[in-house]
């Protein structure tokens, strides 16, 4: 079996995204199957590139201009035909919709998607237009593989019928991402952060849907009423200067630090005390798998797919418009033997639940459904 994957996207780092396709090559290959990926770009991480050939994956890189770009198209046809694909795999939008309605012009049908977002945002119920919408695009693909739960169940709501659907939640590398002490203790030396202050911490894009900028807020707030405690922000993107502006703002550039992009997530991990992740909208969140894996209690935004992750015994679940949560939560998890608890449970469950061969099964799962229709 050779599997098609049409990312949608550009590759500017090496993160969770490659970290994902890293394996699933690997895995593929011990099938005797193949992972070709199409990329935007040719990624910037030459490290990247060379662990995804060297366990068996073929990158390509093609951009779709516009739907109505038949150059990309005639590429697209070109590598379906000259590597024998069995399964066309999408993954982000606009992307997908353009290539699936070319794929199906062109008699191709055994198509899948990643749903890796909520189909409608945070409305309650969605409107008739949006019902439609939804429905019309996702009849396009043979099946829609949802980043989680909650995700799955709004599909449903919006009419996309169950048996299209199919759970591929999970993703982390529970042999990557551990705890360990001295590591801990070397990026907190080198930052110069003691062993007393409370550190929070989030990994993310710098996009306006992670609403970065509220937990700035309440943790400038919480200094201010003499929290001893640093919040470190691992990550790049356009929303960089305007939040360091909001940090010079509120005067805490010396306890809000942006890092910039980590090309070792580990190590940042493993010096928070607590991980933050403030956002407004997620499909399945891979910095609180990874948190979670490297024993961190977590402080996440109460939304449908968070909840698919985060229960009462792994951290909390809170409204990121209300700052009495947020500091009522650093209070409860300022007992340090608390976090320790909470941490060892949280790894066992990432395990047990959320790894990256649970996921990979289940696509692998899904490629063998769709080609047997």
């Amino acid at each position: 079996m050779n599997i098609l994957q049409i990312m949608g996207c550009t590759s500017n780092q090496y993160a969770s995204m490659e970290y994902y396709l890293i394996e699933k090559a690997k895995y593929l290959r011990e099938k005797e199957c193949q992972l070709i990926v199409v990329y935007e770009n040719i990624p910037q991480s030459k490290n990247f590139i060379n662990d995804f050939s060297s366990n068996g994956g073929i990158l390509k890189q093609e951009k779709m201009h516009s739907f109505w770009d038949l150059r990309y198209v005639l590429k697209i046809l070109s590598i379906i035909k000259k590597n024998d694909i069995d399964v066309i795999h999408s993954y982000f939008t606009p992307t997908c919709h353009f290539i699936a309605i070319w794929l199906l012009l062109c008699k191709y049908r055994k198509i899948v998607r990643t749903a890796a977002n909520m189909p409608y945002g945070n409305i309650g119920h969605p409107p008739f237009k949006v019902r439609f919408r939804r429905r019309t695009l996702e009849s396009l693909y043979r099946a829609i593989m949802c980043r989680s739960n909650a995700v799955k169940d709004a599909f449903t709501k919006v009419g996309v019928p169950n048996s299209k659907l199919f759970i591929s939640d999970g993703g982390c590398n529970t042999e990557k991402y551990f705890y360990n002490e001295k590591i801990r203790k070397q990026y907190r030396n080198k930052l110069k952060i003691d062993d007393n202050t409370l550190v929070l911490g989030t990994c993310s894009r710098l996009v306006s849907v992670k609403r970065i900028d509220r937990l700035i807020n309440f943790s400038s707030n919480a200094l201010k009423k003499g929290y001893n405690i640093k919040l470190l922000i691992a990550g790049d993107g356009p929303l960089k200067e305007q939040l360091n502006e909001q940090i010079k703002t509120l005067n805490c550039e010396n306890d809000i630090i942006l890092l910039g992009h980590q090309s070792n997530l580990r190590q940042v991990y493993c010096s928070f005390d607590i991980f933050c992740l403030a956002s407004e909208s997620e499909g399945m969140s891979n910095s609180i798998l990874e948190a979670m894996a490297c024993e961190r209690p977590v402080i996440v935004s109460n939304i449908l797919p968070n909840r698919d992750i985060v229960n009462k015994n792994t951290g909390y679940l809170i409204n990121y418009d209300s700052c009495e949560d947020f500091e009522s939560s650093l209070q409860q998890l300022s007992n340090k033997e608390e976090r320790l608890k909470i941490g060892r449970y949280n790894r066992q469950r990432i395990i047990e639940n959320f790894s990256i061969n649970s996921r990979l099964e289940k696509e692998f799962k899904v490629y063998t459904k769709v080609l047997k229709v």
